[in-house]
């Protein structure tokens, strides 16, 4: 309450338009908690958002956990290294504990992933003797040092 304002309470009515606001959010991808939370504080007041999000948190409809797993994969799929993948999920609003259990649950092979790096964006550097660019490639996109040291080895072994 602010000097004298009457506290201002959710209408069923607005809580139903945020509601759905949100759920075609949803149908198009999935979200983080925070992510939908950001998206409704565009048009909702906080009250509102928060209570929208408890609802579809309740109901099943929106979890971190479900959707850290989700995204988790995708980006694998893309080729991202562990570390990269758990640095998006957090910040997306995925706690870190949450973040490291969707990425261990993958057992991505950092290495295999990386020489595939290499192979699609960094094989004509590599060959033109340009390892410590690779490397440090690698390293901006959160692969380890020792991934990278075997990866840049292994594709060293491979080209002819």
């Amino acid at each position: 309450m602010i000097d004298g304002e009457p506290e201002r309470s959710i209408t069923e009515d607005e809580c139903l338009r945020a509601k759905n606001r949100a759920l075609r959010f949803l149908a198009a991808r999935a979200h983080s908690v925070q992510e939908i939370e950001q998206k409704l504080r565009r048009y909702y007041d906080e009250l509102t958002v928060k209570a929208v999000a408890d609802d579809l948190c309740e109901l099943g409809l929106l979890c971190d956990a479900a959707y850290a797993e989700e995204r988790a994969r995708q980006l694998a799929a893309r080729g991202k290294s562990p570390a990269d993948i758990q640095n998006r999920l957090r910040a997306a609003g995925v706690s870190g504990e949450v973040a490291a259990r969707a990425v261990a649950a993958l057992d991505i092979d950092a290495v295999a992933v990386a020489c595939a790096v290499i192979d699609k964006h960094y094989l004509a550097a590599l060959q033109n003797g340009e390892e410590q660019k690779v490397k440090a490639a690698l390293a901006r996109r959160g692969f380890k040092h020792g991934d990278i040291a075997e990866a840049v080895c292994r594709a060293r072994e491979d080209t002819p």
